[in-house]
């Protein structure tokens, strides 16, 4: 009996793997920003198509790209207004959108 108990679990066992989380290389640089909180973010501004849009970020275009992914298909403005005077990203991203008219 014992033999076709361990000959059965083979077949019928469930096997669970634990998998280490994944850590982004340099969180840092995003300020720890997470997919879910982006997407909290993105629901809770109320970002259309229309909408026109100041946006104060440090966390290298991040945000700044979703809104631009978000209101690509319609006549919203975007401002991106920065703390310093690196917006060589910003500026990438809106020529790349080509947003500026």
């Amino acid at each position: 009996m014992e033999d076709m108990l361990y000959f059965k679990d083979g077949d019928h066992a469930i096997l669970l793997t634990h998998h280490n989380r994944t850590i982004i290389v340099q969180a840092h640089k995003q300020r720890f920003l997470r997919r879910d909180t982006l997407a909290m973010l993105l629901s809770l501004s109320n970002v259309s198509c229309t909408s026109t849009v100041a946006i104060i970020e440090s966390c290298q275009g991040l945000i700044l790209a979703s809104v631009i992914q978000r209101c690509a298909a319609g006549n919203g403005k975007i401002f991106n207004l920065t703390s310093g005077g690196n917006t060589k990203s910003s500026v990438r991203l809106t020529s790349t959108y080509s947003i500026l008219k």
